[in-house]
């Protein structure tokens, strides 16, 4: 038999204010839901027993369901079949469920705590799984389906309810229909969809967390400031001098002019010297300091989190003055630390390199930006890894000006291997990997930044900067 409940979720409590009125709270949110009436007091008993049922449901608690402080309840005759939470009131253009329906595109179900979620970062709603016949429903709909055709799976009553609840949600979508058709849906690829609701605040970001979290502090140690690889052969840097003439150009004409170069000087490449000073004014520690027994440090460039989670690697494949290889730059004194004197590794990054940009012929150097997740990912819940992200950008902006300043040829990456990071450090991915990568090298002498390619053809894999 079909019933249909209103219960509080697990994560929201009932409690009082201190000027004695009802209130709700869960993990991110506090609602006065009224005075303690007798009347109040009973609705309030009744949906926390599951005893509401939503065939009388007034405005107020309407409102209540549609932001997610209650949840709907469906019920068959072998118990809890769903248990559906919105965080945001039905959208207009919902799915009509008399039509052929098939599961949204953007829909995951992954397990949480003892159950199956169902949700979609295209809609405001998660669904608790508690049935195999629902499940069995939702593998049917990997397809287009008429309802009439779903019929025995479910009795009628309980068949129907489902579809119009999951068609209201956003899980079930018309196929064919918008979400195959029109182009602000096709432009979205699911796992992006994903990373932008969930590291965003919103209704669809519900009901997690988004913003700093000390949940994995107790737990784990974070990470020291300082990174090296023991035993690794160090290659003392040069710094830059007050005497250096090559930082003369006026800030407004470095901003104007910076441009990302994909032709290089291969007769009269980059020098040694010329890297360190080019590392030291982009990434150099310049002091650190301790805040609640966690060591940071002062960079040139800003760091969202403060932990400068980011470490720097440079494949050399033509530096004057530098056996090619693989390096860690240690930021801390300013020296690289040689991983590995590997041709075959080196040729992983540069072909990586070219394959992502318009390089006809391999940069002298490839600068790896890889993230230290332990150093910033557990002091946030939802948006870490997305606040490394900014970061590289941050620093990818850093580089760019720095290259400009000393007239060198430099070019953001639009991808890179991260199986090639792993195999050259020896590293976890899930401790360490790449994130982002920076093409440098010498600027030619003849010819302008404007008159190397600046967008790549159609079909071939751009660069991160189109200029």
């Amino acid at each position: 038999m079909l019933k249909i409940s209103l219960r509080f979720p697990e994560e929201v409590r009932l409690g009082r204010t201190s000027s004695g009125f009802l209130q709700l709270t869960d993990s991110q949110r506090q609602k006065i839901v009224g005075a303690a009436t007798a009347e109040l007091v009973s609705e309030l008993r009744a949906i926390a027993s599951g005893r509401y049922s939503e065939s009388v449901l007034t405005p107020e608690w309407a409102g209540l369901r549609n932001s997610g402080w209650l949840q709907t309840v469906i019920e068959g005759g072998q118990g809890v079949l769903v248990r559906i939470r919105t965080f945001a009131p039905p959208a207009p253009n919902t799915a009509d469920p008399t039509a052929p329906l098939a599961l949204s595109r953007f829909c995951t179900i992954r397990r949480a705590a003892q159950h199956l979620v169902l949700e979609s970062p295209a809609t405001g709603a998660t669904a608790v799984i508690e049935s195999p016949d629902v499940l069995a429903l939702l593998l049917l709909l990997a397809t287009s389906r008429r309802p009439e055709d779903l019929k025995g799976v479910l009795p009628d009553d309980v068949l129907s309810e489902l579809l119009n609840r999951f068609a209201a949600v956003g899980f079930l979508v018309n196929s064919p229909g918008a979400e195959e058709l029109e182009v602000h849906s096709l432009q979205w690829g699911h796992h992006e969809m994903l990373f932008h609701a969930r590291s965003r605040w919103g209704h669809r970001s519900m009901p997690e967390h988004v913003g700093p979290s000390d949940r994995l502090r107790e737990w784990f140690p974070p990470l020291p400031s300082r990174h090296s690889f023991a035993g690794a052969e160090m290659v003392p840097l040069a710094r830059p001098g007050s005497s250096d003439i090559d930082l003369r150009k006026p800030f407004e004409d470095v901003l104007g002019e910076r441009r990302s170069i994909r032709v290089q000087n291969e007769e009269n490449p980059i020098g040694v010297d010329e890297l360190g000073k080019f590392l030291f004014r982009c990434a150099h520690v310049g002091s650190t300091f301790s805040y609640r027994g966690v060591e940071y440090s002062r960079r040139p460039y800003p760091n969202g989190g403060g932990g400068h989670e980011i470490e720097l690697y440079i494949s050399a494949r033509n530096v004057a003055g530098l056996t090619p290889g693989f390096y860690h730059y240690n930021a801390h004194g300013h020296q690289l630390e040689s991983l590995a004197y590997s041709l075959e590794l080196v040729e992983k990054f540069s072909s990586a390199a070219c394959r992502a940009t318009t390089l006809d012929i391999p940069p002298q150097v490839v600068i790896v930006l890889a993230a230290r997740f332990g150093r910033l990912l557990p002091g946030y819940s939802g948006m870490g890894y997305a606040t490394i992200l900014k970061n590289a950008g941050v620093l990818t902006q850093t580089m760019y000006l720095v290259a400009e300043a000393m007239g060198l040829a430099p070019c953001a990456l639009g991808n890179g291997d991260t199986d090639a990071f792993a195999q050259a450090t020896g590293v976890s991915p899930r401790e360490e990997s790449s994130v982002a990568e920076f093409a440098l090298g010498s600027r030619p002498l003849t010819g302008t930044p404007d008159q190397a390619p600046a967008i790549a053809p159609a079909g071939a894999e751009n660069s991160a900067d189109g200029q």
